[in-house]
């Protein structure tokens, strides 16, 4: 069988047409990895999403295209959401907003997190691009959607025509940039029938979703396996339900549910943004054997759980794995007490003694 090149609205009749303003790079590389697919035991490719765009913000670029377009639609002035403080979702939302003359609110917000007492990474980039910033250090994750109508609400009554992106762009429209990202991979992969694993992070599980409506539609010999990175895999899933259901109500038909995506739960090591040894190791591998730099809270957990599969036997040895690099590689390059732990000498620890 062939796959044509489809773009969204072929495949979903009545999806519009992303906002792009060129700054996306697509298709995205499908690159081989004969080295890590070597260790692993596995014919391994890499779908890198992490070089759609100049910021490294990756798969969320994709997305956010589809939401502003949304936004517009609607007259938006103002785009609002919620993050932590590596947040690439917050650089692009911030990026997105200078570049189409809308203003930019974020809300960082979550259990551990507490405001830098300088700016680096991800954080200093949505700085830098002029986004206003709201703090609520310390305050359980699953407060940000009120947290979120707060911000708006104060937007509303300033004169602004504020939208919000939830975190994950998990809300509709944002599923079709993975939708997209399906449409790509089905041009890109070798027609020959082969089953091929795809193995994807799933915060929200929109990604793995997205790519597992694809594979339906199209009849495609592919098994989607979605590594959780914060949520268990029972929250996940009832994220991926919602976003089921939005989507057949946006689009007024049926779609494949996401009962079709395999998800993980052996990666998430000490949760969601916290990393350690194993997270480490990952990070180490693929920069030395494919050049190519994780980030621990996403594809640095993805590739734990990649290798758990491949090990369980869950992903057979010898089949063709993709892997999906959503970018974010930037939260590295912030730095972690584990990080530096793992230097050893490198770096200069504090004085002891009087």
């Amino acid at each position: 069988m062939t796959v044509l090149p489809l773009g969204v609205a072929d495949l979903l009749p009545g999806a519009k047409p992303a906002v792009t303003d060129g700054e996306l790079r697509v298709p995205s590389p499908l690159d081989p990895a004969p080295s890590l697919g070597s260790e692993l035991g596995v014919d391994l490719l890499v779908k890198r999403e992490d070089r759609l765009d100049d910021l490294g913000c990756g798969h969320k670029t994709r997305k956010l295209a589809h939401v502003l377009a949304h936004a517009r639609a609607q007259g938006a002035t103002a785009l609002v959401t919620a993050a932590s403080v590596p947040s690439s979702q917050a650089v692009m939302v911030a990026a997105s907003a200078a570049r189409t003359g809308l203003r930019a609110h974020i809300v960082y917000c979550g259990d551990v997190q507490e405001r830098p007492r300088s700016a680096a990474g991800n954080y200093l980039l949505a700085g830098l691009l002029g986004a206003d910033v709201t703090w609520h250090e310390h305050t359980a994750w699953d407060r940000w959607p009120a947290l979120l109508a707060d911000a708006a609400a104060r937007l509303r009554e300033a004169g602004e025509v504020p939208y919000a992106v939830p975190p994950g762009v998990a809300d509709w429209p944002g599923l079709l940039g993975s939708v997209e990202l399906g449409l790509e991979l089905a041009a890109q992969l070798p027609a020959d029938g082969r089953e091929t694993h795809l193995v994807t992070a799933a915060g929200s599980g929109g990604t793995a979703f997205g790519l597992a409506i694809v594979a339906a539609l199209l009849d495609l010999p592919w098994q989607v396996h979605g590594v959780c990175l914060g949520a268990p895999p029972a929250g996940v899933a009832q994220e991926m339900a919602r976003q089921h259901a939005d989507g057949e109500r946006a689009l007024g038909m049926t779609l494949p549910g996401p009962d079709r995506v395999r998800l993980h739960d052996g990666a998430r090591g000490d949760g969601y943004d916290r990393w350690g040894k194993a997270e480490l190791t990952e990070i180490r591998r693929w920069l030395a054997q494919q050049r190519v730099l994780l980030d621990p809270t996403y594809t640095a957990k993805t590739a734990v759980g990649l290798a758990q599969l491949v090990a369980g036997g869950v992903i057979p040895q010898g089949a063709r794995a993709v892997f999906v690099h959503t970018g974010g590689s930037f939260r590295t390059l912030e730095g972690a007490p584990a990080l530096d732990a793992d230097l050893g000498d490198l770096v200069r620890r504090p004085a002891t003694g009087s």
